[in-house]
């Protein structure tokens, strides 16, 4: 039996490197890329391999580094409420409100 409506089989041909990130002409016709776009993926490896290749990786990690035994704890404190899906508020651990 022969499917000519608009329900007919669609033949879709296999992509030859099916964790490539497409380029901007193999997606011309996608406007709305939507959650985890490929446009965002792409500037975002970008900026990271432009960042490594021009930045002192070492200096910033000193110099985002806590600058005293103060800033330290704050710092840990604020990572175990986050990690416990926390915010801190004034100095104060609460639930995030998106949470319920």
């Amino acid at each position: 039996m022969q499917n000519t409506g608009k329900d007919a089989p669609v033949s879709i041909k296999p992509s030859p490197n099916p964790g490539a990130i497409p380029n901007e002409s193999d997606r011309m016709h996608e406007a709305v890329e939507g959650e985890g776009s490929y446009s965002g993926t792409r500037d975002y490896q970008k900026g990271v391999k432009e960042y490594l290749e021009r930045a002192d990786v070492e200096q910033d990690a000193r110099d985002a580094a806590p600058h005293d035994a103060k800033e330290a704890k704050e710092l840990d404190e604020a990572e175990k409420a986050a990690r416990k899906g926390e915010t801190a508020v004034g100095g104060k651990s609460e639930k995030s409100k998106n949470d319920k």
